[in-house]
Parts: C-alpha cells; sequence; structure tokens
C-alpha cells in the first residue's frame, strides 16, 4: 500500500491517518459469532449448514441489524444496508423478506399483499430464491406448523407466488410495458453498458477531443444517471446541472459530454426531449435503455385515470405489501421513483407516526455495481424524503431514515482484505481526500492464504 501510495503521498496521509489500522485491521474485541443470541436465527444457521450455507452464520452486526428491524417496537424504515462485498447485506435482507414472505403464505386472506424481491442480476435473484426456500424450512417458519393442511397451503401458495415475489427490475417493467400493446420495447435493440460501449467506441474512435478527454464509462455514467436518470419530469441539461451541487462528475465534464456526446446517443435512442416537459417516442426500430423504459411506464398514460401506464398495471394487480431491494447501487433515482410507486401503502392512508413502519429495504455497495451509475445513498435517501413528503406526509423532512453499515467481510481471507483496504485508500487520496466517506473492512477470516504477484519489469 505505501509503494502504491509513492506518487500520492500528501493526500494519502491524512486519509491513513484517519483510517488508522486500514492496511492492517484486526478484528474487533469479543466480535465472536453469536448464534445462540436468538432461538430463530441459531436454529436457520445450524439447518443451513446442513446445505453446505456455512456463510449463513450470523454475526453480531448481523443480529443487531435484524433483532432491531424484527421488532416491531424497534422496528424503523425505510432501512438503508450499506456493505462492500462479502460483508453479509444479502444475507439480511435474506432474512428480513423471509420474515415477510412467510406472513403472506401463511395468510388464508386472498386480499393480502405480497412482498417483492427486486434485484438486476438473475444469478443473485437465483441465490436469493434458494436461500429463502431454506429458510422457510426451519421450525420457525414451517417447521412449526404440525397441520399437514395447513403446511400443504402454504406450499402450495409458495409454489404459485415464487415468480410474482422474485424479480428481476428490468423484466418486472418491461412486464408493465406490454400492457401498451405495441409497444417499442424489442429486446434486440436494448442497450446495456458493454452494448454502449461498443457503439461508442464505433462512433468517437476517430474523434481525438473525446477520445482524449473522456471515457465511456464517464459518458453513460452522466447519461445514464444525469440527463435521463435523475428526473422523471425532464431531462437534466448544462443549466440545471450547474445550478445543482452535490453531483458526482464537475460541470466541465458535464458540459463535454452532454455537447459532444449526448446529441449521438439521443439520436439512436427510443425518447427526444421536445421542451416543456414533454416527450416524443421515436421509430420503434431505434435503440432504448432502462431509463427510457422507467420513463415509459412512469409517464401519463390516456387509457387510465390513476395517470401512468404503471399505475394501470397496479389496477389489475396487486401493489407490494413490502419491497427488497439487491445490490441498489445499479439503481436510479428514476427506478427508485418507480419502486417508491409499487408500495401498497403509498395509496393509502397512513398516520404520521407510522410512516416509518412502511417497510422498504434496501442493501447496496456504491464500490460495485453493474453499470457506473454514480449511485449515492445520500441522494437515495433524500429521493425518499421527497416522495414521502409529496404522498404521505408533508413533514417528512423530519422522517429518520435508518442506516446500517457493515464493516466485516466474512467471504475472503486477510490478506485479500488488506490489499482491498489498500486499493480504497488510494482511491479516496485521488477522488478527494477530505470528503469520503470510505472505511476499511475487517476480516473475519483471519488465517492467511491468498498471494498476490506482481511483474515489476511490466
Amino acid at each position: 500500500g505505501d509503494a502504491a501510495c509513492k506518487d500520492s503521498t500528501q493526500n494519502c496521509r491524512p486519509v491513513r491517518a484517519r483510517r488508522k489500522g486500514v492496511l492492517h485491521p484486526a478484528r474487533a474485541h469479543g466480535q465472536e459469532p453469536q448464534q445462540g443470541r436468538n432461538r430463530l436465527f441459531a436454529a436457520v444457521a445450524a439447518g443451513l449448514g446442513e446445505f453446505g450455507w456455512n456463510n449463513m452464520a450470523l454475526s453480531p452486526e448481523e443480529l443487531d441489524i435484524l433483532s432491531s428491524v424484527l421488532n416491531s417496537e424497534s422496528r424503523k424504515y425505510p432501512l438503508f444496508i450499506n456493505g462492500r462485498a462479502g460483508s453479509g447485506k444479502s444475507t439480511i435482507l435474506q432474512f428480513l423478506f423471509t420474515s415477510y414472505y412467510f406472513h403472506y403464505l401463511d395468510s388464508e386472506n386472498e386480499y393480502d399483499a405480497s412482498p417483492i424481491y427486486f434485484t438486476y442480476n438473475d444469478k443473485l435473484l437465483s441465490a436469493a430464491r434458494e436461500t429463502v426456500d431454506k429458510l422457510l424450512e426451519n421450525h420457525e417458519y414451517l417447521g412449526s406448523i404440525t397441520d399437514e393442511a395447513k403446511k400443504n397451503f402454504i406450499v402450495r401458495k409458495k409454489q404459485a407466488s415464487r415468480e410474482i415475489s422474485f424479480r428481476n427490475f428490468s423484466d418486472f417493467l418491461l412486464e408493465v410495458a406490454n400492457t401498451n400493446k405495441p409497444n417499442p420495447f424489442s429486446l434486440h435493440n436494448k442497450i446495456d453498458f458493454q452494448r454502449f460501449k461498443t457503439l461508442w467506441h464505433e462512433k468517437f474512435r476517430r474523434d481525438k477531443e473525446v477520445m482524449h478527454k473522456t471515457t465511456p464509462e464517464i459518458c453513460w455514467h452522466v447519461i445514464r444517471t444525469y440527463i435521463k436518470g435523475d428526473s422523471v419530469e425532464a431531462l437534466v441539461d448544462v443549466a440545471e446541472y450547474e445550478s445543482s451541487p452535490g453531483y458526482s462528475v464537475s460541470k466541465e465534464m458535464f458540459k463535454f459530454v452532454y455537447e459532444k456526446v449526448w446529441p449521438w446517443y439521443s439520436s439512436i435512442t427510443l425518447f427526444t426531449d421536445k421542451g416543456d416537459q414533454e416527450f416524443e417516442a421515436k421509430p420503434k426500430s431505434d435503440y432504448w435503455d432502462d431509463q427510457d423504459l422507467v420513463r415509459y411506464v412512469l409517464n401519463e398514460d390516456e387509457e387510465s385515470e390513476s395517470g401512468s401506464l404503471l399505475n394501470r398495471y397496479f389496477e389489475e394487480h396487486d401493489r407490494f405489501s413490502a419491497i427488497f431491494c439487491d445490490e441498489s447501487q445499479d439503481f436510479t433515482r428514476i427506478e427508485l421513483e418507480a419502486i417508491l410507486e409499487m408500495s401498497l401503502f403509498l395509496y393509502r392512508k397512513v398516520d404520521r407516526n407510522h410512516v416509518n413502519k412502511i417497510p422498504f429495504v434496501f442493501a447496496g455497495d456504491p464500490f460495485q455495481t453493474l453499470n457506473p451509475t454514480g449511485f449515492s445513498w445520500e441522494a437515495t435517501k433524500k429521493g425518499f424524503v421527497e416522495k414521502i413528503a409529496r404522498v404521505l406526509d408533508k413533514n417528512a423532512s423530519t422522517v429518520e431514515l435508518n442506516y446500517k453499515e457493515l464493516k466485516m467481510n466474512y467471504r475472503s481471507d486477510s490478506n485479500i482484505v488488506k490489499f482491498s483496504n489498500a486499493v480504497q485508500i488510494i482511491r479516496a487520496a485521488k477522488l478527494n481526500p477530505e470528503k469520503n466517506g470510505i472505511e476499511p473492512q475487517l476480516p473475519w477470516n483471519e488465517a492467511p492464504g491468498s498471494c498476490l504477484f506482481y511483474d515489476w519489469k511490466k
């Protein structure tokens, strides 16, 4: 780490001083598994071990979060769980989801709504289904039911709801868009980051100014997060960007991308800004991305008295009783707006004192993302406050949002954790040594193992 910092010594020193122990972290005193603290968590962890799910054993910091949220008196939402790779954030999300999911499965009231588990990653979604299935088998859930008829009812209901309660977010929005047929969303024309990168190089490989001043990653971030992904009502232009503080890209870079790259991208994608907060859909042969899709389902729908295509969809389908989002760093602000619209409680009268009981749970890590989104927990929390204030509580600025951070790494050995901390301290020094939120991870597994080899000649 010191060698890597050689060219940034001045910047790294203040960061290292504030993060003492970052390169050589030690396990905090008394940080041992406490599976016996709670019968439910102990039984689940033990049961999962039989299936090779030993990584689901719970740590004190995980138990603290679960205990506080599952306790009705201390429960506080929205819950934001921040944690780097291997920290157990998905584990907590799945434990919490199982509690709400079983309540839904156990109910014989046909009007009860299901919770939903969203992610953009199909592999994570499949793993979440498997984990929840295992959790449901423990003796606090299905294992506690002796009535075979009741147990069979729950099993049948689970099988019927499996595809409803676990969804890829993009696939779900496509289902909503298909409420309107024909629509322009052919999968053949979808642009994700990898396709954008290929098209970007084809377009600008001979443009020396663009190739020198920016990258496809920065352009995708600016277009997806700010120009298209920041507001449902209008696209963000240079004037609006310059007047809004707190963005992660310099005003100069935003202006460059807006003037040099955005005209090309807007010409090949679905929506174009007509001004005065109106949008025009171009021929269906054009490309589209996830921001076009979410804007399409949130924009005004002439056939729905409720105002949007998403609301028209929910005229025939149940909204969700609880919403859980894994890998939340992959969601932009307008996608979060759509997620909020899906809650059952946003269209019911909710007492001000109960606003913090509405179950929204987000888990994510701003440092690992499928898309260069520039995700920020602060921006996410701000969006929630604005939406809650607009729909439920005009005094929502006083709502205290529940933010939890996980600092342990349960996946990697100590050498990998130390190396990761070294990379993050350099990143902090290069980007902003005084205003970064990076904290070192602590390794659960202190045994040495992995080695890193350098080819110094290259």
